[in-house]
């Protein structure tokens, strides 16, 4: 890979990457930042990709700068698809986390929802369950 290549990569990764920034919803909290790492660090795969297929020429090849636009474009649908998605885990210091300061229930408690506090009848069949069909558990005959 020359020089040349990787500096053209650099460059149309950041276009791209601002590209998809500012078309990306003003509802989305995406830092501006990461779409423009995704594009550069996708075009430069692109370049490497490019570079190994076609390697005997000495600057950047239109297939190269093809490639870096679509491998770019590709990296930033990602990140504006899934930078700003909700968690499904709730953070260390919200009232869910069951911190006992915040009155929610110990997580040994019957009201968390643990498999061990629920009511048998509750419980799914598993592993050595007698109510699962087609399994026999320890001590049980058919």
């Amino acid at each position: 890979m020359t020089g040349f290549s990787l500096i053209t990569a650099v460059a149309v990764g950041a276009v791209v990457g601002i590209a998809g920034r500012v078309l990306t919803r003003r509802g989305r909290n995406v830092p501006l930042w990461l779409p423009v790492a995704a594009g550069v660090a996708a075009a430069v795969l692109a370049t490497v990709i490019a570079r190994m297929a076609n390697s005997d020429r000495p600057g950047p090849t239109t297939l190269e700068i093809v490639l870096q636009v679509l491998f770019a474009a590709a990296g930033v649908a990602v990140v504006a698809m899934t930078a700003d998605r909700p968690s499904s885990r709730p953070s260390s210091g919200s009232p869910a986390s069951g911190s006992a300061a915040s009155g929610s229930p110990a997580p040994d408690s019957p009201a968390s929802g643990s498999p061990a506090s629920r009511s048998p009848a509750s419980r799914s069949p598993g592993l050595g369950s007698p109510s699962a069909p087609g399994r026999i558990s320890r001590g049980e005959t058919r």
